[in-house]
């Protein structure tokens, strides 16, 4: 990644489509180069900030097409002027106080120099006897005064000065001169909410727009592909207090409480949601969601594997339980089982075996999950006394004739890939769920009566 400076970028030609997302901006831009000579590089390879906006478009052409104005110029002005009153004030000082010596006839002695030259000694060792607080002394027909400079009205200029910096450049007076708040039950808080909200939208409008480029190409590097689910948010900048942060933990925990009580969604779903929730919170900024994990396993409650026969009972939960319980709702499935329960059966051996022998599942994605497409033959139907979702997987046929063959038993003649949805009585009419099956990790589990 390099970064060029604007003498370096030439605008080419602006895009006139109104129908285009490039609109008013130029299609390209020419690199000048010693060597290499001028490189045209389309728009969607550079990362372009502009500055601030010109609103005459007569004066974007020549050099200054493509670009705006410097973000530093508005503020120039104001800060010119405060400089200049600053530097103007400081000379006053000088002026405060000033010894005024009114002499006879000062104009004839200033006239022959040998007076003058008596003059200029006189008044030296005057102001030597005098110093700054001691005793002058004068002619009696000589008058002496003082003359001082009142600065009462200078804070106030200097003030409204650099409040016209502070607005020019966009920042509270409080935090851009590091001063406490003035007026009375004044904390500042409003002011710096103000340009917190101000820095939030420049992120917003114009930081993230000008670096989307910069992001695809980052985002493709990474993971060779840009994923729509793939997004960031600016951090804020807004610090909250103690008691801010406890009453926002506490208002998330009786949400979340509440939703749990509702029933309204599936458990492992809102588990998910509620756990993104405290972490995006900060209530529990250290905890991590394992998306490929059973929420209701952990590896400690695993079996350990140490080759003695068992019997085995191999499941796969399901994971987009979200959908099928949609589903089961539309067709006025109401008796339906838990979401967590969802599950398909892949090997009920009654026969004990060794399970390290069972192989390996080769079917299943990086993250141990296994996805049967949408479609194909279906049926609603009734296994013993459960009500069930029969669908065809070759994948979890495969698997469970592998068992078979390496010692494995079954109750049936043939393997059935299958989800118990009820074991009350399906609605007439009802329909079979058609879209994607998206099923987690192979869990090995003893059969228990």
């Amino acid at each position: 990644m390099t970064v060029f400076p604007r003498g370096t970028l030439v605008a080419g030609d602006i895009e006139l489509d109104p129908m285009s997302e490039d609109y008013g901006k130029p299609g390209s831009y020419t690199i000048s180069g010693s060597t290499s000579g001028q490189v045209e590089i389309h728009r969607s390879r550079i990362a372009i900030f502009i500055g601030a906006p010109i609103l005459d478009p007569q004066e974007l052409v020549g050099v200054n097409q493509g670009w705006g104005d410097s973000v530093l110029q508005a503020a120039y002005e104001a800060v010119r002027n405060s400089d200049s009153i600053a530097a103007n004030t400081g000379s006053l000082v000088y002026e405060a106080k000033v010894d005024v010596l009114q002499i006879p006839d000062l104009s004839s002695i200033m006239a022959d120099p040998r007076q003058r030259k008596l003059l200029e000694d006189r008044v030296i060792l005057s102001a030597t006897l005098k110093g700054n607080n001691g005793m002058m002394i004068i002619d009696k027909e000589e008058e002496y005064s003082q003359k001082t400079f009142n600065f009462a009205g200078l804070p106030d200029i200097g003030g409204q000065a650099l409040q016209a910096v502070s607005g020019a450049a966009d920042i509270p007076l409080t935090r851009f001169l590091g001063q406490s708040p003035g007026g009375m039950n004044s904390t500042g808080e409003s002011d710096l909410k103000n340009y917190y909200d101000a820095i939030n939208a420049s992120q917003s409008l114009i930081i993230t727009p000008a670096m989307r480029n910069l992001d695809d190409a980052l985002i493709r590097s990474a993971l060779g592909d840009n994923p729509d689910d793939v997004d960031y948010q600016w951090a804020s900048l807004w610090q909250m207090t103690d008691e801010q942060k406890s009453k926002i933990s506490k208002e998330t925990a009786e949400t979340i409480n509440l939703l749990v009580q509702s029933q309204l969604f599936p458990a492992d779903a809102l588990s998910k949601a509620a756990a993104t929730l405290l972490v995006e919170h900060s209530i529990l900024p250290s905890f991590e969601i394992d998306e490929t994990a059973d929420p209701d396993e952990t590896m400690d409650s695993l079996p350990l594997m140490d080759g003695a026969p068992r019997t085995l009972y191999v499941y796969r939960r399901v994971v987009n339980t979200a959908e099928i319980m949609a589903w089961a709702k539309r067709q006025g499935i109401t008796d339906l089982i838990a979401a967590n329960e969802l599950h398909v059966t892949v090997t009920y051996s009654k026969t004990p075996v060794d399970w390290l022998e069972m192989g390996e599942d080769w079917s299943s994605d990086k993250d141990g999950r296994l996805r049967v497409k949408p479609g194909g033959p279906r049926e609603l139907g009734t296994l013993g006394e459960a009500k069930v979702l029969t669908f065809v997987s070759n994948d979890l046929t495969w698997r469970h004739n592998s068992m078979i063959e390496r010692g494995a038993s079954s109750d049936y003649e043939s393997y059935s890939a299958h989800i118990t949805l009820t074991y009350g009585e399906l609605p007439e009419g009802a329909e079979p769920y058609q879209g994607p099956i998206i099923l987690g990790p192979e869990t090995f589990e003893e059969i228990t009566e």
